[in-house]
């Protein structure tokens, strides 16, 4: 696969969106409006999903190719989060009285979404076996700031590594998928995924936010992207005529995806201020809904790529592609670095544009350096193959 420029935007937006919601000051602005940046993750599940899914269909049939993947994988990911594991827990050492390893650990570990696995399944199991699932127009949406890490915990500075154990777990149950079973088999294997994500969130309950770090409710994003990694296989061998009616078939879905989400926000309002994850009807249906549009989006992005459309200039502009090749590293460091100024700016410094703007500063350039001196190098290609990075 040749590297695509308009991707390395979408992953740009992600990130931005992931800082835009993590960051107080900035979650504050436009009347919260950033606060949804979660959906951030959504657009890096669903473009992992596609890219992992593209690379294995190019290596079927290829000698080495489990090697060639995990090996590529183990390059791409190891490096930087382990560096980030072991300065996280130098800082937890250097900045409290009683450093909490065993939670820096957890949060680290490969394990990281699967805690409330059995409790989201038994719940999902007695609610189907009494017909006493909630309603998916219940109004259980709670005011924001009521769950989730407190973002001045040193314990909690790998917390957002739950979504790297999401995509670890894909690599590893993915790649036979592929690899072993026919076109038809890798599809119901995605379908599946998504009939188990919504039945989980929905049946399951979604009370404080459980599911929305759990792997078994998230594998759905990852799913749709491989579709598109088929859909888009399939259409290269396709005639010109076939192919078009594939991508106006392909923008249609991704209206009607954006369209339903628009309906779900207008039905649970007011969402401003909202925690809607825990709304059933979003918790159900937004997440998959979200992950079509963003198919939608990759699919027009990688058609016009190098081309006149106004999307594919704007997210292919030198800032935004830069940014995009760096996402992986920026996502591991945007928290422990806010943790850290926050540490030295004390009480008073805390969720200020001083912390915000300090820790950003400290996260590009790490960012930077990481990719010049570690990342770039380690990732030049050798004897296998060139694989596409999925962040």
């Amino acid at each position: 696969m040749n590297r695509i420029p308009e991707l390395d935007g979408v992953r740009a937006l992600a990130i931005a969106l992931v800082i835009g919601c993590n960051y107080p000051v900035f979650a504050g602005l436009f009347g919260g409006l950033p606060q949804f940046g979660w959906a951030g993750v959504e657009i890096f599940f669903v473009l992992s999903g596609y890219l992992i899914t593209t690379i294995l269909l190019g290596l079927r049939g290829r000698p080495h190719a489990y090697r060639i993947f995990y090996a590529r994988r183990a390059r791409r990911i190891f490096p930087p989060y382990f560096i980030t594991v072991v300065l996280a827990a130098l800082f937890n050492l250097g900045f409290t009285l009683r450093p909490d390893f065993r939670t820096l650990l957890l949060q680290a570990s490969i394990l990281n979404s699967f805690p409330h696995s059995p409790t989201i399944f038994l719940d999902a199991l007695r609610a189907l076996h009494h017909h006493a699932a909630p309603s998916l127009f219940a109004a259980v949406h709670l005011p924001l700031g009521q769950q989730g890490a407190d973002p001045y915990r040193f314990k909690d500075a790998l917390s957002h590594t739950w979504s790297l154990s999401v995509e670890g777990w894909f690599y590893i149950l993915w790649a036979p998928t592929v690899l072993a079973f026919g076109r038809r088999g890798i599809a119901l294997g995605a379908l599946a995924a998504l009939l188990l994500g919504f039945v989980l969130r929905w049946a399951g309950g979604v009370s404080g936010l459980t599911w929305y770090m759990n792997f078994f409710c998230r594998f759905d994003l990852l799913g749709i992207g491989a579709l598109l990694a088929l859909w888009l296989d399939r259409r290269r061998h396709l005639a010109l005529p076939r192919r078009r009616i594939g991508d106006f078939f392909l923008a249609g879905i991704a209206l009607g995806a954006i369209t339903g989400l628009a309906a779900i926000l207008f039905r649970i309002r007011p969402f401003l201020g909202r925690e809607i994850r825990n709304a059933p009807l979003f918790a159900a249906f937004g997440t998959p809904l979200i992950g079509l549009a963003v198919a939608g989006l990759i699919a027009h992005l990688i058609h016009s790529s190098r081309g006149r459309s106004p999307l594919a200039y704007l997210f292919r502009l030198p800032p935004l592609v830069w940014i995009g090749r760096r996402s992986y590293t920026i996502y591991l460091a945007h928290l422990p670095w806010y943790w850290v100024v926050c540490a030295f700016l004390g009480t008073a410094g805390r969720g200020t544009w001083t912390a915000a703007l300090v820790s950003l500063a400290l996260t590009l350039a790490t960012a930077a350096f990481s990719w010049h001196y570690f990342e770039e190098p380690l990732l030049r290609p050798r004897t296998e193959p060139l694989i596409t990075d999925s962040r």
